[in-house]
């Protein structure tokens, strides 16, 4: 992890110190800052091959920022689909399915 003491950071998929991985599916999934950092919000990265999804409840408020293919999440609410450039914001508390 970049020094913060600036309070400015700068991250990439090689910052990540540990994919996670379904054992099922091609979604990899990876952390860069967590509350064990001592941040107020979590950041990472994920990778999802085309046609992959996983349901998840959602324990904190999260931005999914795209930036390439399109991404899907499906709650009670409906469907919402983001393309590069695009992002979808989620409220704790919320049952959904990602997918690419």
């Amino acid at each position: 992890m970049e020094n913060t003491a600036n309070g400015v950071s700068h991250f990439t998929p090689n910052d990540v110190a540990t994919w996670l991985r379904s054992e099922r599916t091609h979604v990899y999934i990876g952390d860069v800052l967590e509350e064990s950092d001592g941040t107020a919000m979590g950041v990472g990265f994920a990778r999802y091959a085309p046609g992959e999804s996983n349901e998840w409840f959602v324990t904190y408020d999260e931005v999914l920022v795209v930036t390439s293919g399109a991404f899907s999440v499906t709650s009670a609410a409906g469907k919402k689909t983001a393309r590069a450039g695009e992002l979808i914001y989620l409220r704790k508390g919320t049952n959904l399915t990602y997918s690419a």
